[in-house]
């Protein structure tokens, strides 16, 4: 399998400048995803080294603006690189010369993988914590409201016992907000179906 004019999407994983010979280095992965089961020949490293580039600095910037997204090489007629992600055109740069390297992944690249998997796993971790105490302080704010509200209600329907239009609006509002924890519980018993 070859990187370059393959129509493959690969993922790029990191952009390296090994200064010595002033060249890049792209990690690139072909899988975006930690599947349930582990085929290991599923994974190789890919590497694509890119060498004599006009401003260097210029292309490892915009480069490294797409790390860990989508991104596909082509090779045009007249020998430059175009680089593209999700149909966006990164950029065309005129390269000296170029090397492919696909090879099995090593154990120190199933370490990095683990690594990014488990960056990954409490980064999910965090979101879900903070969207429980999200969720846990709206609820625990409209079930104060709805309570004060009835308790309202119940104070001017007592005081205004004989004026009968106003025991009627009171009466709409507490109707209202029955609707209103109505609502509340539906989704409270959809919310734990899906848990």
């Amino acid at each position: 399998m070859k990187i370059i004019g393959t129509n493959t999407n690969f993922i790029l994983l990191d952009v390296l400048h090994e200064k010595e010979i002033n060249s890049l280095n792209l990690i690139l992965s072909n899988i975006s995803y930690f599947p349930r089961v582990l085929n290991p020949s599923e994974y190789k490293k890919y590497k694509l080294t890119l060498t004599g580039i006009e401003k260097l600095n210029v292309v490892k910037k915009e480069l490294s603006e797409f790390i860990r997204h989508y991104i596909d090489v082509e090779l045009t007629e007249n020998g430059t690189l175009v680089f593209w992600s999700d149909n966006h055109k990164i950029g065309e740069y005129q390269v000296g010369n170029f090397s492919e390297e696909i090879c099995d992944l090593e154990k120190e690249d199933w370490i990095e993988n683990y690594r990014h998997l488990l960056k990954e796993y409490y980064k999910q971790s965090d979101f879900f914590t903070k969207e429980s105490l999200l969720h846990t302080w709206f609820f625990e704010r409209l079930d104060k409201f709805i309570n004060e509200e009835r308790k309202k209600a119940e104070k001017k329907c007592e005081f205004f016992k004989n004026d009968k239009a106003k025991v009627d609006a009171q009466n709409e509002k507490v109707s209202l907000v029955d609707r209103l924890e109505n609502i509340k519980e539906q989704y409270l018993a959809e919310y734990r179906k899906v848990e």
